[in-house]
């Protein structure tokens, strides 16, 4: 096989199995095997180790210290002991300089997604500096450990594996011990473009990487949890956004914020499509402008819906959602454009598969006020032929994001 036919699978895997594709890319790294050979080994090795390493694990993390093997020693004990691939580690022999640490290390960064928090630990107070030097291959929160011993590693790797979030481990990273820490915060050191999709990061990723293509190298475009972005602004987190020019949403943001924001179905129309030109104006060509307003435009017509659907039939479902928005449409009194309608077919959609395989989020979630409480009500009886239909249950967290997206209509 033609390494150019196999890129298209690596990238599928390196989305999906990304830490399974970095141990198979770390154990045929040195070996003396032809290119398009080792590419081939590298994609079934990664297949196959998928099934024994957790790939919901999003935050990385990467050990550093002086010695010919301190660092991949302790990183053995920790992986072993916690029976997953969590850390990474770098050597640095006493006669090696920092410069070429520092080469190393971003060379290994530029392969993660870091956007969930980084970790760095090191073992002297020399060595805490690189994040001067790496900050910038970094595309989300850091923090740096200046204490690498076995029991503080494997105390981290432990938080990792019980799926703490980044904010929970800086938290409690010294309880229990003395350590110091530096904690760095931004989702990106770099100037970025957030996109954040109430139906999933899945979307807001394809939305990432249509951006990505036409953009350059020194903007990053970013996909963000919706909760994760909603809890940033609840609590005017600002710093998290110090390096964002612009907050692509599928829904309005109707708190005061320091950026420039934009509900992504807005690009649809020539308002929408104006004030991204100029936002964006200062980075991309007109030419580059109207091939992101196209590419934009087929993302969410409902051709592009349906190929984002895994495997319900897109003529079905499609028509009971248009048969849901109907009926919300009737009991409201609205009358949706077509943008708006748009919107709702791919959340509705995709929120069904998502049932169907019970890959939602479980979060309690409770109904505030009697507007709200009204809404899940006549959502559960709109959608109780398709529960019965597929065997799904809504639970109170999926109708909150229904509820996001229609109460800006039902007022």
């Amino acid at each position: 096989i033609d390494n150019h036919d196999l890129e298209p699978l690596y990238h599928h895997i390196n989305i999906s199995f990304s830490r399974s594709l970095h141990v198979a890319v770390c154990f045929y790294k040195n070996l003396d095997i032809e290119d398009k050979v080792k590419q081939s080994l590298i994609i079934v090795l990664a297949m196959l180790l998928s099934d024994h390493v957790d790939e919901n694990i999003t935050i990385r993390g990467l050990m550093i210290a002086h010695g010919k093997n301190t660092a991949t020693s302790i990183q053995t004990v920790v992986n072993s002991l916690c029976g997953n691939y969590l850390f990474d580690a770098i050597d640095m022999p006493i006669n090696v300089g920092v410069s070429s640490i520092i080469q190393e290390t971003n060379a290994l960064i530029d392969t993660f997604n870091t956007t969930k928090g980084f970790i760095l630990m090191v073992d002297m107070g020399s060595l805490s500096q690189l994040y001067s030097e790496i900050s910038s291959h970094i595309n989300g929160d850091l923090l740096v450990v200046n204490n690498l011993t076995t029991i503080t590693a494997l105390d981290l790797a432990l938080k990792m594996q019980q799926k703490m979030t980044f904010q929970e481990i800086t938290n409690r990273v010294d309880q229990g011990y003395h350590i110091d820490t530096q904690y760095f915060e931004g989702v990106s050191q770099n100037i970025n473009i957030l996109v954040s999709c109430v139906s999933g990061l899945g979307i807001a990723e394809k939305i990432s990487e249509l951006f990505q293509t036409l953009m350059p190298d020194n903007i990053q475009i970013v996909p963000v949890d919706y909760s994760t972005l909603k809890y940033k602004i609840m609590n005017c987190d600002w710093n998290y956004f110090k390096q964002t020019i612009l907050v692509l949403t599928t829904v309005d943001i109707d708190d005061k914020i320091p950026f420039d924001q934009m509900n992504i179905y807005d690009l649809l129309d020539a308002t929408g499509e104006r004030k991204l030109n100029k936002c964006l104006s200062q980075y991309l060509s007109q030419d580059k402008l109207k091939k992101l307003n196209q590419k934009l435009l087929r993302f969410f017509s409902k051709e592009g819906i349906s190929e984002k659907l895994s495997f319900l039939n897109p003529d079905v479902i499609l028509k009971e959602v248009e048969d849901v928005n109907s009926k919300y449409e009737d009991f409201y009194h609205l009358k949706l454009d077509g943008k708006i309608k748009l919107n709702l077919y791919l959340h509705i959609a995709l929120m069904i598969e998502r049932l169907i395989v019970h890959n939602t989020k479980d979060i309690s979630i409770q109904a505030i006020s009697n507007e709200e409480k009204d809404f899940f009500k006549i959502t559960k009886s709109i959608f109780q032929p398709l529960e019965m239909k597929y065997n799904i249950h809504i639970p109170n967290y999926e109708l909150s994001l229904l509820y996001e997206l229609f109460r800006q209509f039902i007022k």
